[in-house]
């Protein structure tokens, strides 16, 4: 009996030596705490998020929000966006942007000052003469073309923006626009903390199929065509808002890895040729910048860009805008 008991602590041993192991190479660190570990969710069961109350957007962030997502603080404003406080009035002397995008500019899996709109406001006020900049995020994790033409339609003209910017992603236009939109429905919080995680390492290399994927994913675009009806019909929106709000509208394609801009390449003959959008596609700097796409991206596990990949981007975001002087 002795022995048996001796064994199976031992193999409890074992285990449990083995699941630590695969947390902290999946995860970092963090994988000890139950508070970080339970963050790593995707963002419709992380309880970051609600029913949107504008036409259109679908879902969005809670507003003051100060808790821990993909590891890192998360924090949301009064706004319900992932930004610092700002007056809804612009000040004198201030020249707002607003981003668009999804988790991207959201910053999925970094921390608020590392996000690239935000290395970019503190980079536009850091060379600033008598002028203040205000870059503000309404980026959410997971918005299609849907999305963000909604919130550019209902929440952005609140700000009064002098220039708007709506960043896109190869995944961006593959999600299915619905009209009409499709009522938001919340899901159950989930605990990653309490899961097996070494033995669904091992069922998705092998592919055996015992773990299904319980991550809820956006319906997409069924086929090539449809996205790029969805794009074109994103660029007639925008080109309306841009005559509406009489300020500059962006469209930036984001990416690092040479796959991803093969993927999203029907987005840049339709948006490149829908005056007066401006558009530029930063994916040559990226994969140019010296860096592999292993150090780009924050964990083993998830591609989103690290905080050396925000920098990169917000240094070629600035960069553009200056060669097309967008910036007074």
């Amino acid at each position: 009996m002795k022995r048996a008991l001796t064994v199976t602590g031992f193999v409890l041993a074992v285990l449990l030596v083995t699941e630590l192991s695969f947390r902290i190479y999946l995860y970092g660190p963090y994988a000890i705490s139950p508070w970080r570990m339970n963050s790593f969710t995707q963002i419709h069961d992380s309880g970051l998020v609600q029913a949107a109350t504008a036409p259109g957007v679908y879902f969005e962030l809670k507003p003051g929000l100060d808790t821990w997502y993909k590891g890192t603080r998360f924090v949301t404003n009064s706004a319900g966006l992932r930004d610092r406080e700002y007056t809804l009035a612009r000040a004198p002397e201030t020249f707002r942007i607003a981003v668009l995008g999804s988790s991207w500019e959201m910053g999925s899996g970094v921390a608020l000052e590392e996000i690239w709109h935000s290395r970019l406001e503190e980079a536009l006020n850091r060379r600033a003469n008598n002028r203040k900049y205000e870059v503000i995020n309404f980026g959410v994790d997971q918005y299609g073309l849907g999305e963000i033409i909604a919130t550019l339609e209902h929440k952005v003209p609140l700000w009064s923006p002098d220039l708007v910017l709506v960043a896109l992603t190869y995944y961006t236009p593959t999600v299915l626009w619905k009209d009409p939109p499709s009522t938001y429905e919340l899901t159950k919080r989930r605990h990653p903390f309490f899961g097996l995680h070494s033995l669904r390492v091992i069922d998705y290399r092998l592919k055996l199929g015992i773990y299904p994927s319980d991550d809820r994913v956006r319906e997409s675009a069924p086929n090539v065509d449809i996205i790029e009806l969805q794009l074109a019909r994103a660029a007639a929106s925008m080109e309306a808002l841009y005559r509406q709000y009489d300020a500059p509208v962006v469209i930036m394609k984001l990416a690092y890895q040479p796959s991803w801009a093969q993927k999203g390449a029907e987005s840049s003959p339709i948006v490149s040729r829908s005056p007066p959008l401006h558009y530029f596609d930063i994916t040559d700097q990226m994969i140019n910048s010296g860096h592999r796409p292993s150090e780009l991206r924050i964990s083993v596990w998830d591609s989103h860009p690290n905080r050396l990949a925000h920098a990169l981007i917000a240094d070629a975001v600035y960069e553009n805008l200056q060669q097309r002087n967008l910036l007074p």
